[in-house]
């Protein structure tokens, strides 16, 4: 109960902005989950620590709790877990720049979020242009819940003709 209360309250903390303190409770659950054995409560406590760090900044850290929190999910067979996982580490590696590094693990968030049903899954993969534009062929821009632009991904990303269009593309970091 000690680290659920600890886990709470380090989710409490990072939602109020006050990330240290979220990363002192979040290390704290994750000891006392560790000496309990219980690895979905590791597998929940560095996720939620993952998601700190990517809050601050601390890209590295965060991908190396996530390929930490990826592991257990694998260990204790939790698909939806995998393919959360699978798209935070192409967030944070999006994030660094590193768009190739980032389409192996977006591809099996998308293949797994599409083996379980889950199209939210798809649907965060699918909201970043950079992805779009390694992954796919078309795509439909929306905009209020409506279809601004279709066409194939050049044609967009070279002749944008609605103004959320070019604003999401001048959004794209340039290398």
């Amino acid at each position: 109960q000690q680290a659920s209360q600890l886990g709470n309250l380090g989710m409490l903390c990072a939602q109020n902005g006050r990330f240290d303190q979220a990363i002192t409770h979040l290390e704290k659950c994750l000891e006392i989950m560790v000496s309990l054995g219980n690895v979905n409560g590791q597998a929940n406590a560095l996720g939620n620590l993952g998601l700190a760090y990517d809050s601050i900044g601390d890209f590295d850290r965060a991908l190396n709790v996530y390929q930490q929190t990826l592991g257990l999910f694998v260990e204790i067979e939790d698909l939806y877990g995998e393919a959360h996982v699978h798209g935070e580490i192409g967030n944070v590696l999006i994030k660094k720049g590193r768009y190739q590094q980032a389409l192996p693990s977006v591809e099996k968030q998308l293949t797994l979020s599409s083996q379980l049903g889950d199209q939210s899954g798809i649907t965060m993969a699918l909201n970043n242009l950079g992805i779009i534009s390694e992954l796919c062929q078309r795509v439909a821009i929306m905009y209020g819940g409506e279809v601004v632009e279709y066409g194939s991904v050049r044609e967009i990303f070279e002749h944008p003709k609605h103004a959320y269009t070019r604003g999401l593309l001048h959004a794209i970091p340039k290398l």
